[in-house]
């Protein structure tokens, strides 16, 4: 039997099914046909997003200039095509840096001057001995020059990302 045989007879059965067929053998070829179809399309729709998973395209980097003078540049990169509006980039959840816009490719350079420190909270969480002050002292307006984040968060209107300065992602 060669290729082309093999090829009539597949024909013929199938041909054979569909006008032969009982209505039940139809449907259940039909259903499974429109299983299968509904399965790659919503895989191909699955593996289609970004891949990192980060909607903003925001990257984050941080390095020391010089050890001899003990100061650090953060970068803030906003690698997407979209514009940010209303950003607030957080670091541990103590420093604050604001800015109305960053347009889509613009890269922010930003070092400890740039920051300020923003959530105080004067008195203890809890609602037992409210009345008492927070025992620890807040920290200075500005971290030390040498300062380095391990967690980083950027808030847009656009969306937002928490980044550990490690390589984990959180969201």
């Amino acid at each position: 039997m060669d290729a082309k045989e093999v090829l009539n007879k597949l024909q013929a059965q199938l041909k054979g099914l569909f006008e032969s067929g009982t209505r039940y053998q139809v449907e259940k070829i039909g259903v499974v046909v429109g299983f299968l179809v509904l399965v790659i399309a919503s895989v191909g729709w699955a593996m289609s997003g970004p891949d990192d998973g980060n909607e903003l395209g925001a990257s984050f980097g941080d390095e020391e200039l010089t050890s001899q003078l003990e100061r650090r540049q953060y970068y803030i990169e906003n690698k997407g095509s979209k514009d940010w509006t209303d950003v607030r980039v957080v670091f541990d959840r103590k420093y604050l840096y604001t800015a109305e816009r960053v347009e889509g490719g613009e890269r922010l350079t930003l070092n400890a001057e740039s920051l300020r420190y923003f959530y105080h909270i004067p008195r203890p969480w809890g609602r037992q001995d409210w009345e008492r002050l927070a025992e620890e002292e807040p920290p200075g307006v500005q971290p030390a020059a040498s300062y380095s984040p391990s967690f980083v968060q950027i808030r847009t209107e656009q969306g937002r990302i928490d980044l550990n300065v490690d390589g984990e992602r959180s969201r």
